[in-house]
C-alpha cells in the first residue's frame, strides 16, 4: 500500500508538471532520444486513423467518449484513459512533424487533461479497494513511451523557437 501511494505521489508530481504547461521550465531533464526510439515509440501506441482537423477526427472523439463511459470500473476507465493518453502524444507528436502547431498544441492539451482523469479514475479504483498494482506498472511502462514523444516533441519545439 505504501508502494502504490509514493507511486502516486510520483505520478501525481509528473503529471502536474505538464498541467500548467507542457513546457515548462522544471528540474526534470527529458532524455536524448534516437530516430530508432521514437519509431518504436511510434509503434508501441494505439495505430491512428485520423489526426485532429480530420473532418472524421469529431467522430473518434464521440465514439472514445462513448466507450469511456461504458467502462465497468473506475480501473478499466483509467486503463482507457491510459490508451487514450498514448493517443494524445502520439496524435501531437505527428501533428508537429507534419508542421501543424496550432492542433500539436491543442492535442497536448488534451493528453493532460486525460492524465488528469487517469489519475482520478486510479484513485477511485483504490479507494474502491480495487486491484491497482498491475495497472500502475502498465501505467509506468506507457509513460516511458510517452516520454520518448515528448523528449522528441520539446526538441522540436526548440528548434522551430531558434528558427524564428
Amino acid at each position: 500500500m505504501k508502494i502504490l501511494s509514493t507511486c502516486l505521489v510520483i505520478l501525481l508530481l509528473f503529471f502536474h508538471s505538464f498541467s500548467n504547461s507542457v513546457f515548462a521550465h522544471t528540474t526534470y531533464s527529458l532524455p536524448e532520444v534516437s530516430e530508432g526510439q521514437i519509431n518504436e515509440a511510434l509503434s508501441g501506441l494505439v495505430p491512428l486513423r485520423f489526426l485532429p482537423g480530420d473532418p472524421f477526427y469529431f467522430s473518434i472523439i464521440v465514439k472514445e467518449s462513448i466507450q469511456r463511459f461504458f467502462q465497468p470500473s473506475a480501473a478499466n476507465r483509467a486503463q482507457f484513459d491510459l490508451v487514450l493518453s498514448g493517443k494524445r502524444v502520439k496524435e501531437s507528436y505527428l501533428l508537429l512533424v507534419k508542421g501543424d502547431v496550432k492542433n500539436s498544441s491543442q492535442t497536448l492539451d488534451s493528453y493532460s487533461e486525460r492524465l488528469l482523469k487517469l489519475v482520478v479514475q486510479l484513485e477511485k479504483a483504490r479507494s474502491q479497494n480495487q486491484d491497482v498494482v498491475p495497472l500502475v506498472d502498465r501505467i509506468a511502462g506507457e509513460l516511458e513511451i510517452h516520454e520518448t514523444l515528448l523528449s522528441d516533441i520539446y526538441n522540436m519545439w526548440r528548434r522551430k523557437e531558434d528558427a524564428y
